[in-house]
């Protein structure tokens, strides 16, 4: 039964072998040096950030919510910009009282089972 495609050690034509092939050499680094220079076609790359990279929210494991809550406000000063019921616990995020509009810190129940 005859193997379609090059034995090991025969080169391919198409640039992708391993193998310097008996056509020319074409290795791994002819073929980093071939497509390193090429660009991506248009579209193909997210669009640049019009600014710094910001983080919105970020959260933390905690075993009693009611307890960070009252730490982070009275001990750290932050303030609490969302504290909504589900179940038996909240979801409530704190933020900086000098910047309401800044990153959210999401106080976790240690205790919820997605977490």
């Amino acid at each position: 039964m005859r193997r379609a495609g090059p034995r090991h050690g025969e080169g391919r034509d198409d640039g992708w072998s391993c193998h310097a092939s008996s056509s020319g050499g074409r290795g791994p680094q002819d073929r980093l040096r071939r497509y390193r220079g090429r660009r991506p076609s248009v579209g193909s790359r997210p669009p640049e950030p019009e600014g710094p990279l910001r983080i919105a929210l970020t959260s933390i494991f905690v075993d009693d919510q009611r307890a960070a809550r009252a730490f982070d406000t009275d001990v750290l000063g932050f303030v609490v910009k969302h504290e909504v019921p589900v179940g038996d616990d909240l979801c409530l995020t704190v933020v900086s009282a000098d910047d309401p509009d800044g990153t959210e810190l999401l106080l976790e129940p240690s205790g919820h089972p997605a977490g």
